[in-house]
């Protein structure tokens, strides 16, 4: 990708499923991006297949998954092409011993036009998925939206930003 990118790393939390979680937001996601003809593709879940999948006449999916036979991984990546915009989910799976460490990454930036105009927010499909899920980051609960702190919260401003160390 080009241009000004957007990117975020979501931990989650040890019970959630990324793959699905991904999927789940992707759906709602790609519904808004494509025409009549895709949507049933893409509510059945066939659009996750692996494969490109054209869900629109300007937008292109390609999902790429890859499991760890060895580690009991799983990776998909849903990555979207429209109007000169590319946009990514990639989903990681791994169990860790007793508890699993997933994450979700998820990028997007204009290769076409490198000095669009930026709003200071992060994508859409980024907000819509923090508000439907909590997700931590230490002790910090990740939100779309900058967080007023005062100065009765400096101290635990500090350990988020520090992870308490």
């Amino acid at each position: 990708m080009s241009g000004l990118p957007y990117r975020t790393v979501l931990r989650l939390p040890a019970e959630a499923d990324a793959i699905k979680i991904a999927e789940q937001e992707a759906e709602r996601w790609l519904l808004s991006k494509s025409d009549d003809a895709a949507r049933e593709l893409i509510r059945s879940g066939g659009v996750f297949a692996q494969g490109v999948h054209q869900i629109s006449p300007h937008a292109q999916v390609t999902v790429v998954r890859a499991d760890g036979a060895a580690d009991g991984s799983r990776r998909m990546r849903i990555h979207l092409e429209e109007h000169g915009w590319e946009a990514s989910i990639t989903a990681v799976d791994y169990p860790a011993g007793n508890r699993r460490r997933d994450a979700l990454v998820i990028s997007a930036a204009n290769v076409v036009n490198s000095r669009v105009d930026w709003v200071a927010a992060p994508p859409r499909l980024v907000s819509d998925l923090l508000a439907r899920e909590e997700i931590i980051d230490g002790v910090t609960r990740v939100t779309a939206e900058p967080q007023y702190v005062g100065t009765g919260e400096i101290d635990d401003l500090l350990t988020a930003i520090t992870d308490g160390s």
